[in-house]
């Protein structure tokens, strides 16, 4: 006997009778192995890519389903189905798993940018290696450019072009960026997204309207292969990350509300290209390594929650202060750079410059490297979501004999985010948060023992817990003396501002009392 899914147990003859006849599955599976351009992608959900003759190309489900299907026409034909097709596609593909490995390029080699004829290998030392396409790079896309192979020289050196500052896209450049630093560290940002580089940073581009962000991701998004557009608060959602799994560059054109904050863990996690889960529509989920970089234009900062170090590690902010007059703003820019040869290989120039200045130094600008103007959008960005931050300028700490009850001062930091409409965090952040703060912007450690100390028993035998600081509108408590562990003495008044009555020594018997020289009473 024999199961039957659909009708149960029913006689279906002897198992000799089906005896040396291969399951579909198998067919395939071996038909698959013997094909020389098949690998398979490392990760929990193995992923099936084909050599194109320029780099392995990621299989789409239904491509191996069709296929799969047309196998099934010549060998089982009774056994004609989307679900006998898609078995036999991830039986195979597992098969396949540790078997046809898709090939890793070195790390310690250099950065590779693949493109539609080659791959530019961008060594540490500056140096970029022009190749024709081979399976042993392991790229798995390429972004819509050619390698003017008449720059390269014998020895497979590829000369770049300074910017032309006459082009559209130097002009357009200058005039959204008129800082050259600003320039170089934004095409540091936009150079890493052509790249195999891991940088684990979502590039912000933040400005009011009419001020050229939205054209410099345009000219950037049609660089790359697979460019999809997304709304960031549907990130969490049940299967919106779908279109996700094949992209190599997602754009987010919207801030999402801030009275509804995204998934940042999700978020992070998408960033720096760790696995991720994402569910399909009647398919079995997938756990993936993203190859897509994030770019986020926004016209005002978005919301964040988390304003840890390891989140805002994650943003490479840009910032966009200039606004292009209407009278100045040509038509169809974005039209005339992208579908001009010549500007689009002065783009992608610039783009290696940037990847190349990238590649030098191994990471990106620290805090001290990058341009003011990014320092200084990056102290907003934090306030606009950090509200302790924000409440932390109007703090005088180091106060030597000056004291606050610490529910006071996290009640008036709560009355002040009530007052702008903003969300106050819970006290035990706000205070972790109000020390790191302070400890970077003035250098005053406000959880030191030191500036600690408890306040005398109230009424109800409670005692306040006091901070040396001082700030607007929470009043203080004076203290002198003693060390910080000691108790406050209970406040004293100061003395009234009317002197002191001078003490007279009583020499009434000696001179006489006033009666007796004629002031006062007479006497009786």
């Amino acid at each position: 006997m024999a199961y039957q899914p659909t009708n149960g147990v029913k006689p279906t003859g002897t198992r000799k009778a089906t005896k040396g006849k291969d399951s579909a599955e198998l067919f395939y599976a071996e038909r698959l192995a013997k094909d020389l351009d098949l690998a398979v992608g490392s990760g929990e959900t193995p992923e099936l890519f084909r050599w194109n003759s320029v780099y392995w190309e990621a299989q789409r489900d239904v491509v191996l389903e069709q296929d799969a299907l047309a196998q099934l026409a010549q060998i089982d034909p009774s056994k004609y189905s989307v679900r006998k097709a898609r078995s036999m596609v991830e039986t195979a593909v597992t098969r396949l798993s540790g078997q046809k490995a898709l090939p890793v390029h070195a790390a310690k080699a250099g950065v590779l940018v693949p493109l539609k004829d080659g791959v530019l290998e961008v060594l540490r030392s500056g140096i970029v290696k022009a190749h024709k396409p081979q399976k042993s790079f392991g790229v798995t896309h390429a972004i819509n450019a050619t390698i003017d192979w008449t720059r390269v020289g014998n020895d497979g050196v590829y000369s770049l072009l300074p910017l032309k500052s006459d082009s559209r896209f130097g002009r357009f450049l200058e005039q959204v960026q008129p800082n050259p630093a600003m320039r170089d560290y934004l095409a540091e940002c936009f150079g890493s997204t052509l790249s195999t580089m891991n940088v684990q940073k979502a590039i912000i581009l933040e400005g009011s309207g009419a001020n050229g962000k939205s054209l410099c991701l345009q000219v950037l998004s049609a660089f790359h292969a697979n460019p999809v557009a997304f709304d960031l608060s549907k990130l969490d959602g049940e299967f919106n990350t779908e279109p996700l799994v094949h992209a190599t560059l997602i754009t987010v054109s919207e801030a999402p509300p801030r009275k509804r904050p995204i998934n940042e863990n999700l978020f992070k996690a998408w960033v720096a290209r760790d696995p991720v889960s994402v569910n399909r529509k009647n398919r079995v989920p997938l756990t993936i390594k993203p190859r897509a970089s994030w770019v986020l234009a926004m016209n005002e900062a978005m919301g964040f929650s988390d304003m840890s170090h390891g989140f805002l590690r994650r943003i490479a902010n840009v910032p966009f202060s200039q606004t292009i007059r209407a009278e100045d703003q040509i038509p169809d820019l974005d039209r005339l750079i992208t579908e001009s040869a010549e500007e689009m290989a002065i783009a992608l120039d610039w783009l290696l410059s940037g990847l190349i200045a990238l590649t030098k130094r191994g990471r990106f600008m620290s805090d001290d490297e990058q341009p003011e103007e990014v320092r200084t959008h990056k102290v907003s960005l934090r306030k606009s979501n950090d509200t302790a931050l924000d409440w932390a300028e109007i703090v005088d700490a180091d106060q030597a004999n000056e004291w606050a009850d610490k529910v006071v001062v996290y009640n008036a930091y709560r009355d002040f985010c009530a007052e702008s409409g903003r969300h106050a965090v819970e006290a035990n952040e706000f205070w972790k948060r109000l020390r790191r703060d302070l400890l970077a912007s003035k250098g005053f450690d406000l959880g030191a023992p030191e500036n600690n100390r408890r306040a005398p028993k109230d009424r109800d035998g409670n005692r306040a817990r006091l901070v040396r600081m001082r700030a607007d509108g929470v009043p203080t408590v004076l203290v002198t003396g003693g060390p910080a562990s000691t108790p406050v003495k209970p406040m004293q008044h100061a003395p009234s501002a009317v002197p002191a009555l001078t003490v007279v020594e009583d020499l009434s018997e000696v001179f006489g009392k006033p009666s007796d020289h004629g002031h006062g009473a007479t006497p009786a």
